[in-house]
């Protein structure tokens, strides 16, 4: 078994709510800080560190400390980090002060997420090649990632049977820290009624429209992002690349009046688009009506396995659930998409480009952007792969 090291809380996070943001305190007004949204402070804090240290905006492609294996958060709220089996003493003293508390526990493991991220780096490098694209067909290779409570990475097959593993070990790579298991496709799940439904479910006052709220852009349905600002300095809203081509209009209604266009729209690796909106059209920092009233754009968050999530989409409007996994490669109608983490909040067609923040805070995580076909769990993309890709900064 593997052995659990409960660090004791000599001092409450940050002074918890006293070192939050005005920002944050607006939002959270006569709201204590409760475990899992003090949990997700550290985890944080830790990434920041770790930014910081990388001199980079993203975790994506970032050098962690040698000891770390991972992080989550448990069943009782507490951030867990993953350290490697004989650096416990070192690394307890380089995690407390890299996010000023001892309120965490630690777990040892095996290897170290510089190792892990090593041969995720070698699999995306096949997985997300156009050349490698009818070999990953063949072998039914539909996605990886890595499992941080177990320290493992799992390659998810159509077909898990043992030829199915012996030719992937065969034509990817093999390693004793993979674990194979069955995959699933994920689509983007266009709403069937789609054809059916062209009126509104939305009343959006031309000036103020809402996050979460429905859009429409050759003659489908999806949802409006978070706010956002191009290099230009110019306003619109991120959503779903496969919602939105590049250079398509966008409106509110089906066959309404065009609000803005698409200025910028990526999809693989990334699934993001930039709607630059115009004149006389903003995106508001509150939530449709059928959510919660507002959320933080400008203080962007990074989820961990088992915090809170919630989403707000033009179809099944606000959801909220767990996160199940984090940094994780799938497949969505045949497309690689990279770094999306995935949940069990509810979504459906039409909700595609919906805004994603976690449940403590209310913080900007990322926008929705599809479910597994039997629609048991859902992903989105991170804020900050997003910012990366188009240049675009939430306000």
């Amino acid at each position: 078994m593997k052995k659990v090291l409960l660090l004791v809380c000599s001092f409450v996070m940050f002074s918890c709510s006293e070192e939050l943001s005005q920002e944050e305190q607006q939002v959270g007004t006569s709201m204590e800080i409760s475990t899992e949204g003090t949990s997700l402070l550290v985890a944080n804090a830790f990434f920041d560190s770790v930014k910081k240290a990388s001199n980079t905006r993203s975790l994506f492609g970032a050098t962690y400390p040698d000891y770390y294996g991972g992080c989550y958060m448990s069943d009782e709220g507490r951030t867990v980090f993953k350290v490697v089996k004989g650096c416990l003493n070192s690394a307890r003293g380089d995690l407390e002060k890299r996010v000023g508390t001892s309120c965490f526990d630690i777990e040892e493991c095996e290897y170290s997420y510089n190792f892990m991220d090593n041969i995720l780096k070698e699999l995306d490098s096949k997985f997300f090649s156009k050349n490698f694209d009818d070999k990953r067909h063949s072998l039914g290779w539909l996605g990886y990632g890595i499992n941080n409570r177990d320290n493992v990475i799992e390659i998810e097959l159509r077909d898990c049977t043992d030829g199915s593993i012996a030719r992937f070990k065969a034509g990817v790579m093999d390693s004793p820290i993979f674990r194979f298991e069955v995959g699933y496709e994920f689509t983007n799940k266009w709403d069937d009624s789609n054809d059916n439904l062209k009126e509104s479910r939305v009343t959006t006052r031309s000036a103020g429209l809402a996050m979460g709220g429905e859009i429409w852009c050759l003659g489908s349905r999806g949802s409006i992002g978070y706010r956002a600002k191009n290099s230009s300095n110019e306003v619109g809203f991120v959503t779903a690349g496969h919602f939105s081509s590049l250079f398509t209009n966008v409106s509110l209604t089906f066959g309404g009046t065009e609000i803005g266009y698409a200025e910028q729209s990526v999809v693989g690796g990334v699934d993001a688009a930039f709607i630059s909106l115009y004149p006389g059209y903003e995106i508001t920092s509150t939530l449709t009506a059928y959510g919660m009233n507002s959320i933080v754009t400008t203080l962007p968050i990074v989820l961990i396995e088992n915090s809170g999530v919630g989403k707000e989409g033009a179809s099944t409007f606000y959801s909220r659930g767990k996160v199940l996994e984090t940094g994780r490669r799938i497949t969505n109608n045949g497309v690689a998409i990279n770094n999306v983490t995935v949940t069990n909040y509810d979504s459906d067609g039409g909700d595609s480009g919906g805004v994603v923040f976690d449940t403590s805070f209310r913080r900007l995580a990322g926008v929705h952007q599809g479910a597994r076909t039997d629609g048991t769990e859902h992903y989105y993309v991170v804020e900050s792969d997003i910012r990366s890709s188009l240049g675009v900064t939430p306000y």
